[in-house]
């Protein structure tokens, strides 16, 4: 199981309000998102949400998955930017080149 996935799975749904718009929000079937929930909470060996025809409510132990998980993946997207613009900085001085006239150039030639 991809636990940054899960997580990012798991925050669509509880921003969305419920399993089935944050399936919508994230393009995804139904069924898929809601395994990923049940397959983090198995893995977790902990109750995250309690599904319900009118929507979900996050467990205490969801409440507080929830705000680490927000935590976790900003600070896996900064440092991703970070990585990202250092490797793409620009580095070095600028180079200029110019071709050198060959012998037969008559237009630079002094008579």
């Amino acid at each position: 199981m991809d636990r940054f996935e899960a997580m990012s799975v798991l925050l669509a749904v509880v921003e969305a309000g419920s399993l089935s718009a944050g399936a919508r929000r994230l393009h995804s079937p139904l069924a898929t998102v809601s395994r990923k929930v049940a397959d983090l909470e198995k893995h977790l060996d902990a109750r995250l949400v309690l599904r319900s025809r009118s929507g979900l409510t996050l467990t205490e132990e969801g409440h507080s998955f929830v705000v680490a998980s927000r935590r976790i993946l900003e600070e896996l997207h900064a440092a991703e930017q970070q990585a990202s613009r250092s490797h793409h900085a620009v580095r070095g001085g600028p180079h200029v080149t110019e071709p050198i006239p060959s012998a037969s150039a008559t237009c630079c030639r002094l008579r």
